[in-house]
Order: C-alpha cells, then structure tokens, then sequence
C-alpha cells in the first residue's frame, strides 16, 4: 500500500470511531485493519502508537476468541454504544470534541477556530454532509479532512506531480500546526482518562495521539519549514 493510501486509511478509521456508535460493519472494518495497525504501531517507535495498537489488539481479541455469536456481538455493541454516549453525549464527564471549546476563551462551541477550519475546507473545496449536526471543528470532521488530503497526494504522487504532492502535503503540515496539534493531544489525555481500561476508547485515544505525532514528523520532514505558506491542496 501507498504511504498517502496508508495515510488516508488511518484518518478515515480514526475519524470514522468519532463520528458515531460502533456497530457490526464497523467491528468487521476493524478485524481487517487490525494487522496494518499492529505492524505499523509496533514499528512506530512511538509510544503512544505502541500502547494503542497492543490496547486494539487485546479488545480484537474479544471479537473472536471464541468467535462471537449474533447475541454476544449484539452484547458488545450495546457496551460500546454505552460507552460512546457516556464519553461523548451525555453525562457530567463527557468530553467535548469540538476544537473551539479547547481553544477559545469562551470554550463554547463554533467559535473563532471553527470559522478558521470551515475557510480552510471551503479553499480546497472539502465538503461536509447535510446530514452532520455537529460543529464543523469537531474531531472526526477535521480528522476526515486529513484523510481526504491525503487522497490528493496519493493520487498527485500517483500521476507524477510533485508539485501537486507538495502542496497536499503543505496543507496538512499547516492544518496539524494550526489546528489539530493545538488541542487533539488534550483530548486524547481525557479520552485516556476517562475511558475504561480494557475499552476500545482506551486504544483509541493511543492511537490517535500517537499516529498524530508521528504522522506530523513524518509532515515536518517531507515539508520544511522555510516552504511557501497558505497553500492550498487540489484534487483532481
């Protein structure tokens, strides 16, 4: 696999565990992609990615060790659709998941960073579903930006335009300097906090503090600093 494929596949997992409860085709996702996450975490040198890709492993391990029945499977989804509303909904320790209520001095929602982030969709033409009711700085729509970035510089590395695949690379460089490492590794310590210790959530908030990190460096080198600013990604 492409790295920018490897890349886009990460935020989509990542941004898809955020967006909603779990449910059956999303567990089946995950038994596909848990060889990638186990390798790529183990090799990382990260340790927050390790700690995350082991947490993932373990609770895998419920999902077929024995293979779960119809009446287990459904068991298990009802705990994490539990969980996602104690975390997330409701509840007097729910975590918020919006950017501007971690960076604002109101912390209110659909403040001065969620106008930065929704400019910065609208320049390269990202857009978000009718159907979505939360704030557009939420995690699991600024993760989902990242994700379809890197489908611009896996298909501009595909079609030999190097300038094309720097741009894309720029733009996620200035969106992880500009947004996510601003407030996503906050999140991931409450997450870490507060979700159960055998949990799903638990492996999620290390994996994505972790593959945060390490993709950021990954960013930082393939475009230095001293590059061009405000440049934005284009798809075909």
């Amino acid at each position: 696999m492409d790295i920018h494929q490897g890349r886009e596949t990460i935020y989509r997992f990542l941004s898809r565990s955020y967006r909603a409860e779990v449910d059956g085709e999303f567990l089946e996702t995950l038994k596909t992609l848990l060889p990638h996450i186990e390798e790529m975490s183990f090799h990382s040198g990260n340790e927050s990615l390790e700690k995350g890709g082991a947490l993932l492993g373990s609770f895998a391990h419920r999902l077929s060790h024995p293979p779960l029945g119809k009446e287990k499977g459904a068991e298990l989804i009802l705990e994490l659709h539990r969980e996602f509303a104690s975390l997330f909904l409701v509840g007097v320790h729910t975590i918020p998941c919006s950017e501007s209520v971690y960076r604002s001095p109101e912390r209110l929602i659909k403040q001065e960073p969620r106008e930065k982030v929704v400019k910065r969709y609208r320049d390269i033409g990202f857009t978000v579903s009718p159907q979505w009711r939360e704030p557009e700085d939420h995690i699991a729509i600024e993760l989902e930006f990242m994700a379809s970035v890197s489908r611009f510089a896996y298909e501009a590395a595909d079609r030999g335009d190097p300038e094309g695949l720097r741009r894309s690379l720029n733009c996620q460089r200035e969106f992880m300097e500009e947004h996510l490492a601003r407030w996503i590794p906050h999140f991931c310590t409450l997450l870490a906090a507060r979700a159960g210790d055998d949990s799903f959530y638990k492996a999620l908030s290390h994996l994505t503090d972790g593959f945060l990190e390490m993709d950021y460096e990954f960013l930082k080198a393939s475009v230095p600093a001293s590059g061009p600013k405000r440049e934005e990604a284009q798809g075909d």
